[in-house]
């Protein structure tokens, strides 16, 4: 009676707790599925802002080879005579980007610095005050290159800097870039011509600064040298007679420093020289003209 008790006891218990046990296993199981899901989505969440910011961000290797393209289009469009290779050969570095959060309206304001490449012999040429002996180079120095603009030229690297340069970012609704805006009008594009036209004509240039130098050097001195002549001349007899000796040092002293103006016929001094040789002379005469009209 007692072992039928218990087995009728055990029976029911099995019986009472089996269901409870096969829901606890398939709840289980559900859970174990839609855990991964559920793990899977907030991580999703989590960190799409985060793979946005390193898709499409102010410094995106993408972005930036987009702005770049961008930049030298609008300076082949001021294009006339140039060949479109010289343009597109004008290096552009872009540094220290603005801290921008990724855009929630389709679009992301970006500033930056830039930097463009310049080659030495440009660099002389700009920073040259007898540039204005060109009066073309001139011309394209004060359209495309301005002096505030070729004064920021680091004369160590030969680079030309701007700051503040600004592009607008626009995306698709996947986080894809759309497209990159600039102001068809920006100084960086302005100047990549401007390098780029120098670049190409540099060689010309010079010979023609040279030349054009050595010309108005000489009729300075023309000048220079006939007022010098005039006051002398005009001087009473007998202070002419005192300053003579005086002169020819003056004279002899001048030819020392500065050269010789007889000796500029010779066809193998170059113009730069002769320009020298003649402003020294010039300047010399000035001083002297003060000296005897005090």
């Amino acid at each position: 009676m007692k072992h039928n008790l218990i087995l009728q006891l055990s029976k029911s218990s099995f019986y009472s707790t089996k269901p409870d046990k096969i829901f606890n296993g398939f709840f289980l199981i559900i859970w174990n599925i839609m855990k991964k899901y559920i793990i899977t989505f907030l991580f999703l969440i989590a960190t799409s802002d985060l793979l946005f910011a390193q898709e499409i961000s102010c410094s995106s290797p993408m972005v930036l080879k987009t702005v770049n393209d961008n930049l030298h289009t609008h300076a082949t469009i001021r294009n006339t005579k140039l060949k479109e290779r010289s343009i597109q050969d004008v290096p552009v570095n872009f540094f220290e980007f603005s801290d921008s959060v990724p855009g929630r309206y389709g679009y992301l304001s970006c500033f930056a610095s830039v930097s463009l490449k310049v080659d030495k012999n440009v660099t002389q040429l700009l920073s040259n005050e007898d540039l204005k002996y060109s009066k073309l180079a001139h011309q394209i120095a004060s359209d495309y290159l301005p002096y505030y603009d070729v004064n920021s030229i680091n004369q160590n690297d030969g680079y030309l800097s701007f700051t503040g340069f600004h592009y607008i970012i626009y995306f698709n609704d996947d986080n894809s870039l759309k497209n990159i805006e600039i102001d068809a009008n920006n100084r960086v594009s302005y100047a990549i011509y401007g390098v780029a036209w120098f670049n190409e004509n540099a060689k010309k240039i010079k010979g023609e600064i040279a030349e054009n130098a050595y010309i108005e050097a000489e009729k300075d001195f023309k000048i220079a040298d006939n007022n010098i002549n005039i006051i002398y001349n005009n001087l009473p007899h007998l202070i002419k007679s005192s300053l003579r000796e005086e002169m020819r040092n003056w004279i002899r002293e001048k030819n020392r420093k500065c050269g010789k103006v007889e000796h500029l016929t010779n066809p193998e001094i170059s113009f730069i020289t002769k320009t020298k040789i003649y402003r020294c002379q010039t300047e010399m005469t000035k001083k002297q003209i003060e000296r005897l009209t005090e």
